[in-house]
């Protein structure tokens, strides 16, 4: 019986949660929703690839361009492990693996006064300090 209601609840959450990105996505003012925990709090998308820094980083580094690269997934890694896009654009996919030429481009955003140069898959708020819709 618990099991189910977990199920229940978990299924809930899924819909109500896809809905609301879909409602946010074609332009509807907010509310996006009547629940109050969905509204009032930030949780991540049903699926990983409607978050904005997956989307641009799929369109800039996990695209069919860099498939047959030889430092893929090493890429692939290291664009996660960073995951933002701003950090990720400046060190550019590296077709050629040197990791002082990453460190270099991160050392040039830090010293223009970048703090945050990557970001935890889950955490919703941003370098500036606001928070993610």
């Amino acid at each position: 019986m618990i099991q189910q209601e977990m199920g229940d609840k978990l299924a809930y959450w899924i819909k109500e949660r896809e809905s609301i990105r879909k409602r946010k996505e074609t332009g509807m003012p907010r509310p996006w929703t009547t629940d109050r925990i969905l509204r009032d709090f930030k949780f991540c998308n049903v699926r990983r690839e409607d978050d904005r820094v997956t989307q641009w980083f799929a369109a800039n580094w996990r695209n069919e361009k860099y498939w047959d690269e030889p430092n893929f997934i090493s890429a692939i890694i290291l664009g996660r492990t960073i995951n933002w896009p701003m950090t990720l654009a400046k060190v550019g996919f590296p077709v050629v693996w040197n990791p002082a030429e990453i460190k270099k481009a991160m050392d040039d955003l830090q010293g223009r006064g970048h703090k945050n140069l990557h970001r935890r898959v889950h955490d919703h708020s941003w370098p500036d300090g606001r928070q993610e819709e």
